[in-house]
């Protein structure tokens, strides 16, 4: 069964909302197209992408009224990341929040990390049935930001990407290099 066909009746439909395209950053949609993957047989992964991306105002409107109609699905809803403020729509008991950085909340004036902190951490996290985070790292600094959800947030790591391949090691260089990479300051 496709991932946009009706569930059976024996399976748990879980809804994958995943942030709108943005060139060139594709991280959160590899991860969770390799979960949904490897979900296990009685899972039935759906993606829905929000209509607009999530800068200004209007567009933020946009996809909070397009996860509002979200409601009316059955099973899970996943909020899989950088929208976290969807959750704010959604029915909190079949929530699941994903968080996997606190990169927004640098940067900018006051008002915006105050914004950014609202309504991305505070309110999403403290309204999601359920929330993880990517790294032991990322549950720490948001139990740092609300220490009164220490206990409902599970370190969840990302899987590997099927495309990655182990190889042998080549023997170290006497002048080695080190290559980092990451195209935005959070990474």
């Amino acid at each position: 069964m496709s991932a946009t066909e009706r569930s059976e009746p024996d399976r748990l439909p879980v809804t994958l909302i995943l942030r709108h395209p943005v060139p060139g950053w594709h991280s959160i949609e590899t991860v969770f197209r390799t979960v949904a993957e490897h979900l296990p047989p009685d899972v039935d992964p759906t993606f829905h992408v929000v209509p607009r991306r999530s800068t200004g105002v209007v567009g933020r409107l946009v996809n909070l009224g397009d996860a509002f109609r979200l409601r009316r699905r059955p099973g899970l809803l996943h909020v899989t990341g950088d929208v976290q403020y969807l959750a704010l729509v959604l029915p909190r008991a079949r929530t699941i929040l994903t968080v996997h950085d606190l990169g927004t909340l640098s940067g900018g004036g006051w008002l915006r990390r105050t914004l950014i902190a609202l309504l991305w951490f505070h309110l999403p996290v403290r309204w999601a049935a359920r929330t993880t985070a990517v790294s032991t790292t990322t549950r720490d600094a948001l139990v740092g930001l609300i220490p009164s959800v220490s206990g409902r947030i599970r370190a969840i790591p990302n899987p590997v990407a099927p495309d990655l391949q182990p190889r042998a090691p080549k023997p170290i260089a006497p002048r080695p290099m080190v290559l980092a990479v990451g195209a935005t300051p959070n990474k």
